[in-house]
């Protein structure tokens, strides 16, 4: 039986080692940890230091964002970026459905930010592949507040001779998870995080 790698509270410590299971066209990799919470290959800090010059990104330490009523139940947000998002709720709450729902950018926040360093992570390793995916499940909470109570972040890969290179896509994907994307560093305060990785033929 297959697991996910599961977030212990407080993060991921390091020293891991990871266990795959193959399928038919898809070849999954999951990880299962131990009471010490071991989980994937093992990421020393010389390992983090290499790619610390790849992700250390411009980025100011505080944020503005005005999110401005458009009547309905529709909004639409501006941050430093200049870009609009807009925001709208389903019909059967009062909404027009013209637009994604707060909770939904939550999620496409946490793959946008991880796959960004994923991205910027494979370049570094000079990693050949067509193309990925960042596929994000997450379970709320029955009672108000609705939060999640569980993310699962899969990343799915697609290229050739990708199999042979699992442990670098691992590792690629275990640094932005458990250290770079700051949208997961805060989920994981408040959710059950999971992730495993994917490999497409």
């Amino acid at each position: 039986m297959s697991r996910t790698c599961r977030s212990p509270p407080g993060g991921f410590p390091p020293g891991r080692r990871a266990r795959t299971v193959a399928g038919r066209r898809r070849i999954a990799s999951v990880t299962r940890p131990s009471s010490r919470h071991r989980c994937g290959a093992h990421v020393g800090p010389s390992h983090a230091h290499y790619f610390e010059g790849v992700l250390t990104l411009s980025s100011p330490t505080t944020t503005e964002v005005t999110v401005r009523y458009e009547g309905g139940l529709s909004f639409v947000a501006h941050g430093p970026s200049g870009h609009a998002m807009r925001m709208d709720a389903a019909r059967e709450a009062g909404g027009d459905d013209a637009a994604p729902r707060p909770m939904e950018m939550l999620l496409a926040a946490l793959g946008g930010c991880s796959g960004i360093d994923i991205a910027l992570i494979l370049k570094k390793m000079r990693i050949e592949y067509d193309g990925f995916d960042v596929r994000l499940h997450g379970e709320r909470a029955d009672e108000h507040p609705r939060i999640y109570k569980s993310i699962d972040v899969e990343y799915v890969f697609r290229g050739k001779d990708l199999p042979g290179k699992r442990d670098r896509l691992e590792q690629a994907a275990r640094l932005s998870f458990e250290k770079y994307c700051s949208v997961a560093g805060m989920l994981n305060k408040a959710a059950d995080m999971t992730f495993r990785v994917t490999i497409e033929e």
